[in-house]
C-alpha cells in the first residue's frame, strides 16, 4: 500500500532522516483530478456579490463592541444607516471582482479586510476606550508598542470567524467559477463602480450634516457613536472629519530645521510648582454688568488676585464660544492653535495620535513630576489617551469623587470646591513622596452648560437681579444659575491661593476659563445685559466673544525666591494683557524663569511680543490695536507658525 502511494505521488521517503519530498507537479495533478468545478452565470454572480456584502456587513456589526441586535435597532430607527454600512463592502467586492475576474476570492479578500479592521477597532476600544480612525493606520509602530505594553489577549471566537470566513470563500472560489467577463466590459464597469464610490463619499461619507443628523444614544461618546452608527460608516466618515490641512507654503526641510534648532537652556535656581486650573466656562460677566441683588461680588477673589502685584492678568482668546473645552486645553498645553488645523474646524484632540511636545513633557525633562485632574468621564474628548500622549500618564477622573462631592441632588456635576480639595490632597501626597517639583493641569466641570433651574436638581440658590432689568425670564434664569457656579469658581480660586500662600515652597498658578458660557439662543442673556457678545462687525467685537479672563499668580514664596516678579517687569506684563490661548503655556514658562527648553515654545514668546493675538483673520498688534490686516513681515510669521504646527502634527517624533 505504501509503495503504491509512493509511486502514485512520487514521494521520496527518507524514514531514517524523518523527512520526505513531494513532487509538487504530481500533487497538483492529483488535486485537479479530484476537483470538480461549476460555472455560474452573470446574474447569479451579481446575487453573490450582494449576498457576500450583506454577510460582511452583518459580521462587521457582530464583531464591533456591543450586541448585534442593539446596533441593528438603530438601523430600524433610520434604515439609511444599514445602507451606509452595506454600500462600502458591496462596492469593494464589485471593484475587486471586476479587477481580478475572481468573484469568490475577491469577496473573501474584502471580507477579511473589513472583519480585521472591525476586530482592531474592538481591541482598541477595549484597551484604549477609543475607536479606530484612519489616521491610526500610520501609527503601526505605536500600535505594536501598545500591544506589548497591554499584553493583548486574543478573542479566539472572533479570529475563528475571520479565518473561517476567508476559508469558506476560498473553497467556494476553488470549486465554483463565475462566467468570464470581457476585459473592455470589466474596465467600463470598474470605472462605474469607482465613480459610484467617489460620489457616495462626497455626498454621504464626507457630510458633516448627515453625520450630526443620524440618531445617536450619546453624541459626545465616540465609542457609543461607533456602536450606534456602525464601524464601517464611522471609519469612512473620519477619513475627512479630522483632517490636518497642509499650508501652501509648507516645506518639510525648513520646518525640520526650525524644530531642531538649539538654544542655551536656562532654568530658575529654585523651580516652582506650576499649576494650571482651567475652570469650566469661567467668565467675568459681573465685571461687565452690575448685579443689583448680589450681596457680595461674585468675583471678589478673582478681582483681588488679578490686580495684585504678584499677578499677571487679562484675557486669552480661545478657539470656541460656549463649548470646545478640549480645544483650549490643546492650545494651552501644546502651543498650537486649533483654528490652524483645518478649515473644517475639527476637535483638536481628535488629531492627536502620537506623543506630542507639551508643557508637561518640557517640564518633565526639567525634573518635574505631573498629574492631570478632571472630575468627568475619562473617555470624554478621549482625554485619557490624549493626556498620555501629552506626557501625563498620572490621571484622576470622576471615579475619585464620592456622592457628597456633587452639587445638588441629581449627581450631575462635581463641585469646584470638591475638585479643589481633591487637588490639594493629591498635591500633598506627591509632595510627600518626592522632592521633585510638580506640574499639574486641572479641568473643572461644575459650571458646565446648560444653565436652567434644574441644573442642580432640587437645590435652591439666590435669584440674581441686575441694575438693568432683564425683560426675558429665561435670561434671568440662565444668569442666576450661571452665577451660582461662578461664585463657586471664585471660591475655588480663593481656596487655592490661600492654601498656596501657606506653603514654604514656590508655586505659580494659572487660573482661567476655557470659553464663555452659552447663556441662551442668539446670545440672549448677553443682549439683555447690553454686553456686546456675538457681534462680528469689528475685530474687537469678534475677539471679545472668544475672550475669557485669566490670571497667572505667584504665591509669597515664589515672589521672594523666583524670577517671577523680575520677569513680569522685564516683559512689561500687567493687569490688562490680551493674548491668544496658545501663548499662555509658553508665557507661564517664561514668567517662571525657563527659556531655551524648546525652539517652538521660544518662537511663541517672540511672536507674542509682536502679535499678541492671532485668531483666524483677526489680530491684536503689539501696541494693542485690533485689526484684520497685518503687514507682510507679520504675515510671514503667522505662516511660519502655521507651517511649524503642521510639521509638529504630522511629522514630529517624541520619545517616551
Amino acid at each position: 500500500m505504501k509503495q503504491k502511494l509512493k509511486e502514485y505521488l512520487n514521494i521520496d521517503w527518507k524514514l531514517n532522516h524523518r523527512n520526505f519530498h513531494i513532487d509538487g507537479k504530481a500533487w497538483k495533478e492529483w488535486l485537479m483530478k479530484k476537483r470538480s468545478t461549476r460555472e455560474i452565470g452573470w446574474l447569479m454572480s451579481i446575487v453573490i456579490v450582494f449576498l457576500s456584502a450583506a454577510y460582511i456587513t452583518m459580521t462587521v456589526y457582530g464583531i464591533q463592541p456591543g450586541y448585534l441586535w442593539e446596533a441593528l435597532a438603530y438601523t430600524r430607527n433610520d434604515s439609511f444607516l444599514f445602507w451606509l454600512n452595506f454600500l462600502p463592502p458591496l462596492l469593494a467586492v464589485g471593484a475587486v471582482w471586476l479587477l481580478t475576474d475572481r468573484l469568490f476570492y475577491s469577496a473573501g479578500g474584502v471580507c477579511f479586510v473589513f472583519q480585521v479592521f472591525s476586530y482592531i477597532n474592538t481591541v482598541k476600544i477595549a484597551y484604549r476606550d477609543d475607536p479606530l480612525v484612519p489616521s491610526d493606520l500610520a501609527l503601526h509602530r505605536e500600535a505594536l508598542a501598545a500591544v506589548e505594553d497591554y499584553g493583548l489577549k486574543m478573542d479566539w471566537a472572533v479570529l475563528a470567524l475571520i479565518f473561517g470566513s476567508l476559508l469558506f470563500f476560498v473553497l467556494c472560489g476553488w470549486f465554483v467559477h463565475s462566467r468570464k467577463i470581457h476585459e473592455k466590459i470589466r474596465a467600463v464597469l470598474f470605472v462605474v463602480v469607482i465613480f459610484a464610490f467617489l460620489s457616495a463619499d462626497e455626498g454621504w461619507y464626507n457630510s458633516r450634516e448627515l453625520y450630526f443628523a443620524l440618531p445617536k444614544s450619546d453624541p459626545t461618546n465616540m465609542v457609543a457613536v461607533y456602536d450606534d452608527l456602525g464601524f464601517t460608516y464611522c471609519f469612512l466618515y473620519h477619513v475627512s472629519a479630522y483632517a490636518v490641512d497642509e499650508p501652501e507654503a509648507f516645506v518639510k526641510e525648513d520646518a525640520e530645521d526650525w524644530n531642531t534648532a538649539t538654544a542655551e537652556a536656562t532654568a530658575p535656581e529654585k523651580k516652582p510648582h506650576i499649576i494650571f486650573v482651567m475652570n469650566e466656562a469661567f467668565y467675568d460677566i459681573s465685571n461687565h454688568a452690575r448685579m443689583a441683588s448680589a450681596n457680595i461680588d461674585p468675583l471678589a477673589n478673582f478681582n483681588r488676585i488679578a490686580s495684585s502685584d504678584r499677578a499677571v492678568s487679562g484675557y486669552i482668546v480661545v478657539p470656541n464660544f460656549g463649548g470646545g473645552t478640549a480645544n483650549t486645553e490643546f492650545d494651552v498645553l501644546t502651543g498650537m492653535q486649533t483654528n490652524m488645523i483645518s478649515e473644517t474646524g475639527p476637535s483638536a484632540f481628535r488629531v492627536v495620535h502620537k506623543n506630542t511636545v507639551t508643557l508637561a513633557r518640557l517640564l518633565q525633562e526639567q525634573g518635574y513630576q505631573n498629574f492631570f485632574l478632571h472630575p468627568g468621564d475619562s473617555w470624554f474628548y478621549n482625554r485619557q489617551n490624549v493626556y498620555r500622549m501629552f506626557g501625563m500618564k498620572d490621571q484622576i477622573f470622576k471615579d475619585a469623587f464620592e456622592k457628597e462631592d456633587y452639587k445638588g441632588d441629581n449627581m450631575a456635576w462635581v463641585k469646584d470646591d470638591a475638585c479643589a480639595d481633591t487637588f490639594i490632597e493629591e498635591f500633598e501626597r506627591r509632595r510627600a513622596e518626592s522632592d521633585d517639583p510638580i506640574f499639574s493641569y486641572v479641568v473643572t466641570i461644575e459650571n458646565h452648560t446648560a444653565y436652567n433651574n434644574n441644573k442642580f436638581g432640587n437645590m435652591t440658590f439666590p435669584w440674581v437681579w441686575t441694575e438693568k432689568p432683564l425683560s426675558d425670564y429665561m435670561a434671568q434664569e440662565y444668569l442666576s444659575v450661571y452665577l451660582e457656579g461662578l461664585r463657586d469658581a471664585d471660591a475655588m480660586l480663593g481656596k487655592l491661593t490661600e492654601y498656596f500662600d501657606d506653603l514654604d515652597e514656590p508655586v505659580i498658578l494659572a487660573f482661567y476659563g476655557d470659553h464663555l458660557p452659552n447663556l441662551g439662543a442668539d446670545y440672549l442673556t448677553y443682549r439683555e445685559l447690553g454686553i456686546e457678545i456675538g457681534k462680528t462687525d469689528t475685530p474687537e467685537h469678534t475677539l471679545f466673544t472668544y475672550s475669557p479672563p485669566f490670571v497667572v499668580w505667584a504665591n509669597e514664596e515664589a515672589a521672594d525666591s523666583t524670577e517671577f516678579l523680575a520677569m513680569k517687569k522685564q516683559l512689561e506684563m500687567g493687569h490688562d494683557e490680551v493674548m491668544s490661548a496658545n501663548y499662555l503655556g509658553s508665557t507661564v514658562l517664561q514668567l517662571s524663569g525657563f527659556s531655551g527648553l524648546n525652539p517652538y515654545f521660544d518662537f511663541l514668546n517672540e511672536l507674542r511680543s509682536q502679535l499678541p493675538v492671532i485668531w483666524k483673520e483677526n489680530y491684536v498688534l503689539e501696541d494693542g490695536t485690533y485689526t484684520d490686516r497685518i503687514d507682510r513681515d507679520l504675515e510671514d510669521l503667522v505662516e511660519k507658525l502655521r507651517c511649524w504646527e503642521y510639521y509638529k502634527l504630522k511629522y514630529e517624533t517624541v520619545d517616551e
